[in-house]
């Protein structure tokens, strides 16, 4: 891609300023489409028609295959350019909070950024030469040029505490879902003393031991052979089952030494056993890898526990930041907010995560709080998933396991977000399908619910009132129906705001 606008430049150097957004290329068609984003004031467009015809061309000769272009303006508001500064200081320096008033901007060529770095990380992003970082990466975002400037200034709290080994100070949040079995007698591996957590939380302790009890399910027995001694005639046991809660099911494996053969046979489906072993990801589903068995009595009066905690008090590690949007994005629209819109508090959510599955954890959280129409404050922070993030989510998110590594769980924050969502309408593009399903499978851990909450999506906003108008509802199509620029999609803070501005554009649509 970068050899792509080094070509197009050295054709036209009036071009420099131009950046590539995206390259989709389509096997089946065998041609590309490739997004261009371009300056917020365009020297180089004395004639924008031509212009872009000269890139299509020099695009499609450069591929060799029949390619498409899309142009899009950059918004280089100041309101974009504080998010992207405080958004690339977070991750760069590993830090939860770094608060908007220690960023100055001033509009002048090139645009001047000074950012204020407590002393604690002072040195740290000097080493790091976190200015020429952040010029190269608003450069690329924006395609203007950028000066950044970094000043020490004295911490706001007690730098000791900081130093601590823990670096986070929160309340342990224990699971409360527990079951507790009847006369559990040891049959092989160590024995368990421990209760067990419910198969349906099972998903929120991928890699991690985990004990579990239930009834056996489709009980298999087999043999294989040792790939370290393939010439040996001798096989080894393993068992295969489904374990049965009152709240799910998991597959289950054991490999048993030959000792423990004779012992394990003496289960059968039917059989009520307690485990412990490591819950991981199997080829198509999360699976228990067993370490220890033991026969038990499930009680039969189980019932459900759904502990709800109350809205905290106060907020503990992840402080709301309040933030203002002054442009009006669509001048198309008459810029009048419904009076139905303004009576409510809106809290627009977005998650990024380690995948799709069940098992997979939150990396990041972004909701913007809407209150009288009005865009006024965000709630963001990276995540630590305590599991490796997949190098294809990277490249899509830009989110690595070294910027999480020092951020808090989930379960850290939890309080804080059920605050901040505390009495408002939540709202997300595809919210149903994905951004609320991942937040329950958390509640059952945090004991902070959402489903009292009304919720609206604007996918489906979208689907009612944009039909025929555009070719698909992605978020980005959305807002680029409304003249809305999302400059980093797939980071939660960014798409948080872009859903945000398009929320209140289409409450605006009759």
């Amino acid at each position: 891609m970068e050899k792509l606008i080094e070509e197009i430049i050295k054709i036209n150097p009036a071009y420099k300023y131009l950046r590539l957004k995206n390259l989709t290329y389509s096997a089946v068609s065998d041609s590309c489409e490739i997004d261009f984003c371009y300056p917020e004031e365009e020297p180089f467009l004395e004639n924008a028609k031509a212009s872009f015809a000269q890139i299509r061309k020099i695009a499609k000769q450069l591929t060799g295959i029949e390619t498409h272009c899309n142009f899009y303006k950059a918004d280089a508001s100041s309101e974009l350019v504080l998010l992207s500064v405080q958004s690339i200081i977070k991750a760069e320096l590993n830090i939860n909070n770094y608060p908007f008033k220690n960023i100055e901007i001033k509009r002048e060529k090139p645009i001047k950024i000074t950012a204020n770095i407590e002393e604690l990380y002072y040195d740290y992003a000097l080493a790091k030469q976190l200015d020429k970082i952040l010029e190269e990466k608003l450069s690329d975002t924006y395609c203007a040029d950028f000066s950044v400037q970094l000043n020490k200034i004295q911490a706001d709290i007690n730098i000791d505490e900081i130093l601590k080994t823990e670096p986070i100070k929160v309340t342990k949040i224990e699971n409360k879902r527990l079951i507790h079995p009847i006369s559990v007698n040891f049959l092989v591996g160590k024995e368990i003393t421990e209760p067990a957590i419910y198969i349906k939380d099972l998903s929120l302790y991928s890699e991690q031991d985990v004990v579990i009890c239930g009834v056996i399910r489709g009980f298999k027995k087999a043999t294989y052979k040792s790939k370290k001694n393939p010439e040996s005639d001798k096989e080894k046991t393993y068992y295969k089952f489904t374990l049965e809660d009152f709240t799910g099911q998991v597959g289950c494996i054991y490999f048993a030494p030959n000792s423990a053969v004779p012992k394990v046979d003496i289960l059968t489906d039917g059989s009520e056993i307690i485990v412990s072993g490591k819950a991981q990801q199997g080829r198509n589903s999360l699976e228990v890898h067993i370490r220890s068995i033991s026969l038990c009595e499930i009680p039969k009066d189980l019932v459900e526990v759904k502990l709800r905690y109350p809205v905290p008090d106060k907020y503990e590690l992840i402080i709301p930041e309040e933030i203002k949007i002054v442009e009006q994005v669509n001048f198309l629209v008459k810029d009048e907010i419904p009076e139905e819109i303004k009576k409510n508090t809106y809290v627009v959510i977005d998650l990024e995560t380690t995948g799709t599955e069940d098992n997979d954890r939150i990396t990041e959280i972004a909701a913007v709080k809407i209150i009288d129409g009005k865009i006024c404050q965000l709630f963001t922070t990276l995540i630590n998933p305590k599991k490796r993030i997949p190098e294809k989510v990277s490249k899509i998110t830009g989110i690595t396991d070294e910027m999480v590594a020092m951020s808090p769980t989930f379960e850290q924050v939890a309080g804080d977000l059920y605050k901040f969502c505390h009495g408002a309408i939540l709202v997300g593009h595809n919210i149903l399908e994905f951004d609320l399903p991942v937040l329950n499978r958390y509640s059952d851990i945090t004991h902070y619910y959402y489903d009292e909450h009304q919720v609206l999506d604007t996918l489906v906003i979208a689907r009612e009132k944009l039909k025929g108008k555009i070719n698909n509802f992605k978020l980005n199509t959305v807002a680029e129906y409304f003249n809305i620029t999302n400059i980093m999609a797939h980071r939660a803070q960014f798409d948080a705001l872009t859903t945000a501005k398009v929320f209140l554009e289409l409450s605006k649509l009759s």
